[in-house]
This record gives C-alpha cells, structure tokens and sequence, in this order.
C-alpha cells in the first residue's frame, strides 16, 4: 500500500464526528426554520443529513480507495433523495413558507452551505481515483 492511499483509523473517526456534528447542525437549523409550526415545514427533510453527512466525511478520510468510493457513492444517494424529496416538499407546502425564513438570512446561509458543503464533499471524494491495491 502506497503512502497516498494509507488511511489511519484516526482520521476516518475524525472525519465521522465532523459529519455528524454538520448533520446535526442541519437538523438543529431545520428544525429552528418551522417556527412554532407557521414556518418552513418542509426544512426538516434536510435532517437526512445526519446520515448523509457522516458518510460524506468517511469518504473523505478514505477517499483514493474502492471503500471510500462506496461511501461516497452512498453520501451521494442520500444527497440526491434529500434534494428531490425537499425540493417536491417546499412546492407542495407553498414556497411563500420558504420566504419566511429568508428574514432568518444569516442562518439560512449557514444551513445553505452546511447542506450544499457535504454534498460536495461526497461529489469530490467519489472522483478521486482509487489505488490498486486493497488498504
């Protein structure tokens, strides 16, 4: 195994506790978005991140090889049905619900690029080519 593909078990649990610290950080700021339930209702489907988020951060840790590629694949899937499934869920409950928490701005963007940052995390690890050999 080359040094380029050696992961330590101590980054792969570094970057697990980061990913659940974001997830939960979506969820939090979700949940914040429903007001006393008049608010964005539909926010709370973002909550998917606590599972997407930590296997964003594994595939990071062992990104270049087969595993992490699996793991990344998987991030994946759970950002694309969180992002159809909110999308489909703000247009059936009104996008004027939405419009309440734009007066929230400052939290909205960081909910916006907590959720947006996992993805691309996941997005970027699958793309890294894998090694050869096994870890």
């Amino acid at each position: 195994m080359s040094d380029a593909t050696r992961i330590s078990a101590g980054s792969v649990l570094g970057s697990l506790a980061l990913g659940l610290v974001v997830g939960l950080g979506i969820g939090g700021l979700s949940v914040l978005f429903t007001g006393p339930g008049h608010g964005w209702g539909s926010g709370v489907i973002s909550s998917l991140s606590i599972v997407g988020a930590p296997l964003a951060g594994v595939a990071w840790a062992m990104r270049g090889v087969a595993l992490g590629r699996t793991f990344a694949v998987s991030a994946l899937l759970v950002g694309f049905v969180t992002d159809v499934w909110l999308v489909i869920a703000t247009v059936g409950e009104g996008t004027s619900y939405l419009g309440k928490v734009l007066s929230a701005t400052p939290l909205l963007l960081l909910w916006l690029v907590l959720f947006i940052g996992w993805q691309l995390v996941a997005a970027i690890a699958v793309q890294t080519p894998t090694s050869t050999t096994s870890p």
